[in-house]
């Protein structure tokens, strides 16, 4: 090899280097005849041409060459690559992996040169396709004679993640993992549930409105208010009928129609205040089918203008939890206007359940740290580890990590969440 060529090729690898730094990394050299040769290397080609030598090259723009999947993330190539022209008129050399694609141009023809691309980590990329760019023209061959891949090394999560015998103080917790793992943390972390908290301002539970009629009811007086409720006027309100509940009466509904009606729910009681949130409970009226995005709009009004303040995709079923919609730039003493939204076709009818104006509110939300993390150097398996020292009555999550001998991280396994108690019997386990 001439000095050129060795300054080339040490630059093209010093930059390769560079793209997979800091990373604990896998190195794979590629004879690309040979391989393509082999019928059981896992390589493959389509639309190549081939010398007399047995050397492949790129001579129209629908060849290529693909790998196998690696067992190992490529994060930089280096590419032995030979082209008969050069130029805007020249055909140019690419690798597609994980989606993303970079050209392997050569500066000059009838040159063997060493050309580097790279891939972050996060790309997730574990094969390869050479071929010719997209949109090349068609003059010139491309060889491609090697290629030197370097990359992180791929380490599946563990497996069977459980636990048996939860008791007390303790637990047993067992798992399964790939051929390549050389060790494993495991970390137990508490977890506590907090409730939402805030001082209610105003509530307006609609469980007094029913209707066992068949046919919808109109649910407002003449002048527009609702009947029952001193602080809501509205237009288009009604509570549903039976026909579209089956045989069971409509009870604690409040439809607000939409379509050639349009539909709207005002309020002017005291919850309307910049410092409260309003929590709602609303879904789909059940026989609506209409396609798009179903949405209701929040918004307030002084009475001479509309200002919006948010907008809540409505879903099929109440939620698990209330809607907030904090009132932060409402104006204090305005009146609130519920009111479908959204780009659905036909009706939008959204049926409420209850309103609540809450000041101070904190949402529900769930709060996790690690209690202890304990390191385990893999000797067969599958594993079982019994942990101690645990409290009762605490609710506690436990997540299995793999490592190989470089020092590559798996996904976690997990969690798996369980709840102490005074029993010496194993409890359910919650898998997410």
């Amino acid at each position: 090899m001439n000095n050129s060529r060795c300054i080339e090729r040490l630059a093209a690898f010093a930059l390769a280097a560079c793209l997979a730094a800091l990373c604990p990394a896998k190195a794979a050299s590629v004879n690309i005849a040979e391989v393509l040769d082999d019928e059981n290397s896992g390589w493959g080609c389509s639309n190549l041409a081939t010398t007399v030598h047995g050397e492949y090259y790129f001579n129209s723009n629908g060849g290529a060459i693909t790998s196998p999947v690696f067992p190992f993330a490529v994060t930089s190539v280096v590419a032995e690559v030979r082209a008969t022209s050069v130029g805007e008129k020249s055909r140019k050399l690419a690798v597609t992996g994980g989606g993303v694609t970079r050209i392997l141009a050569t500066g000059e023809a009838d040159r063997t040169e060493f050309v580097a691309a790279g891939w972050s980590e996060s790309d997730g990329v574990r094969s390869l396709r050479f071929h010719v760019a997209s949109g090349a023209p068609s003059s010139g061959n491309i060889y491609l004679r090697s290629v030197e891949l370097r990359g992180v090394a791929m380490i599946e999560a563990p497996t069977g993640l459980d636990t048996t015998s939860v008791r007390a103080t303790e637990f047993t917790l067992r798992w399964e993992n790939h051929v390549n793992t050389f060790s494993n943390r495991i970390d137990v972390s508490r977890v506590v549930w907090h409730d939402a908290e805030g001082d209610r301002v105003d509530f307006c539970d609609f469980g007094l409105v029913t209707n066992t009629a068949a046919t919808a009811v109109l649910c407002l007086e003449e002048d527009g208010s609702l009947r029952g409720y001193a602080d809501f006027c509205g237009a288009n309100v009604y509570a549903a009928g039976t026909n579209d509940f089956g045989s069971t009466p409509s009870v604690g509904l409040v439809q607000i129609s939409s379509g050639k009606r349009r539909g709207a729910l005002a309020y002017s009681g005291p919850g309307v205040d910049p410092q409260a949130t309003l929590l709602v409970m609303a879904k789909k009226h059940p026989t609506d089918v209409s396609h798009g995005v179903w949405a209701m709009e929040v918004c307030w009004t002084d009475g001479e203008t509309t200002n919006s303040v948010a907008e809540v995709s409505i879903g099929a079923d109440y939620p698990a939890r209330p809607f907030a919609v904090p009132l932060d730039g409402v104006e204090e003493g305005a009146t609130l206007v519920l009111r479908p939204s959204g780009t659905a076709d036909g009706n939008r009818r959204i049926l409420l359940d209850s309103l609540e104006f809450v000041s101070g509110y904190s949402p529900a939300h769930e709060e996790a740290w690690v209690d202890r993390t304990i390191y385990h150097i893999v000797a067969g398996g599958p594993h079982t580890l019994r942990i101690r020292g645990l409290e009762r009555y605490v609710r506690y999550r436990a997540t299995v990590t793999a490592f190989d001998r470089a020092g590559a991280a798996s996904d976690p396994a997990g969690p798996v969440e369980f709840t102490t108690d005074g029993h010496d019997l194993g409890l359910s386990v919650i898998l997410r």
